[in-house]
C-alpha cells in the first residue's frame, strides 16, 4: 500500500463527512454507507478501512439499505487497497467497473487554456452560472429525467453552501473564437472539485455532444487542477471512467497510479 494510495483513499473517506450535518454514516460489518441529508447527489458505500476482508452478506445487508433509502446502489474504492472485494460485490449479482486512478504531475500542467478557449470558476452567488454549469452536466451525461438538468433552489443553495465553505469549486469553458448570443457566452463544457484531508478529487468534467473533441474537457480539468493547487491542495486526482478519457486526462498532465472500482447492479 503506497502513501498515496493511501492519501486518496482517506480522501475518498473524508469528502463526504465535510458538512457533517447533512450526512448520516451507517456501518454494514467492513463496509461504510454515506446517506445524504436533504439536497444533493446521492452518495455510496466503500471500505471501512484499507485491507479488510468484506463479505457478499456484508454487500447484500448494504445494497438492501440503499434500495430502502430510495437512492442508487453504488459502491465505490480504490481497488488496489481492497482487491478481494471484487470478488464480493458480484457475488452479489452487482457489476464491477475497474477505472484508471489518475493524479497530477503538477511540472506538466499547462500555465492556462489553450487559444480559443476561456475557463472560470464559478463564484457562490453567481446563481446563472450554477444553473449553467448543471445544465451542461445533464446534456453531458446523458440525464433525461431532469433529476441534474433542472436543478431547485434546494440543491443550488447547497452547492453554493460547499463552494463558500472551501469544500467543493466549479469551473465553466467555453469558445472564445466563436460568435455568441448576448450577454455571457454559451458555456459548453464543466466541471467540479471536491476537496477533503488536504486533497482535491476533479469530478464531473463533461462536454455537451455538440462540442466534444475541441479541446474543452481538458481545458476546464487543467483549470480545475490549477484552483486546486492554489487552495493548498497536496495532490489532486480524479478516475477515468474509460481509456479515452485517460488520454484527455493524461494529455493535461495527469498520470496512472493505480485502479478504482465502482459496482452498481447491471442496467435494466
Amino acid at each position: 500500500m503506497t502513501p498515496l494510495l493511501q492519501a486518496v483513499e482517506s480522501c475518498y473517506d473524508a469528502i463526504p463527512r465535510v458538512a457533517p450535518d447533512r450526512v448520516r454514516v451507517e456501518e454494514f460489518g467492513s463496509l461504510r454507507l454515506f446517506v445524504r441529508v436533504g439536497p444533493g447527489f446521492p452518495l455510496y458505500a466503500r471500505p471501512a478501512a484499507p485491507r479488510v476482508e468484506v463479505s457478499t452478506q456484508e454487500v447484500v445487508a448494504a445494497a438492501d439499505r440503499m434500495r430502502e433509502l430510495d437512492v442508487p446502489v453504488a459502491f465505490e474504492w480504490v481497488h488496489d487497497l481492497v482487491p478481494g472485494l471484487v470478488e464480493a460485490v458480484r457475488a452479489a449479482g452487482l457489476t464491477v467497473d475497474l477505472c484508471p486512478l489518475l493524479v497530477l504531475d503538477r511540472a506538466a500542467l499547462p500555465v492556462g487554456p489553450p487559444d480559443g478557449i476561456a475557463v472560470r470558476v464559478v463564484q457562490p452567488d453567481d446563481v446563472e452560472g450554477l444553473r449553467a454549469l448543471e445544465t451542461v452536466t445533464a446534456s453531458a451525461f446523458g440525464f433525461a429525467d431532469g433529476s441534474v438538468g433542472s436543478p431547485g433552489p434546494e440543491r443550488l443553495d447547497a452547492l453554493a453552501r460547499a463552494i463558500r465553505a472551501g469544500h467543493a469549486a466549479r469551473v465553466l469553458g467555453w469558445r472564445n473564437d466563436e460568435p455568441s448570443g448576448p450577454g455571457r457566452p454559451t458555456v459548453l463544457a464543466a466541471g467540479g472539485l471536491q476537496l477533503a484531508a488536504g486533497l482535491a478529487e476533479v469530478v464531473g468534467v463533461g462536454t455537451l455532444p455538440a462540442a466534444r473533441g475541441r479541446g474543452l474537457g481538458g481545458a476546464v480539468t487543467a483549470a480545475l487542477a490549477r484552483h486546486a493547487l492554489d487552495r493548498g491542495a497536496e495532490e489532486v486526482f480524479l478516475s477515468a471512467g474509460d481509456a479515452a478519457a485517460s488520454r484527455v486526462y493524461q494529455r493535461v498532465g495527469f498520470r496512472r497510479v493505480g485502479t478504482t472500482a465502482l459496482a452498481a447492479p447491471a442496467p435494466g
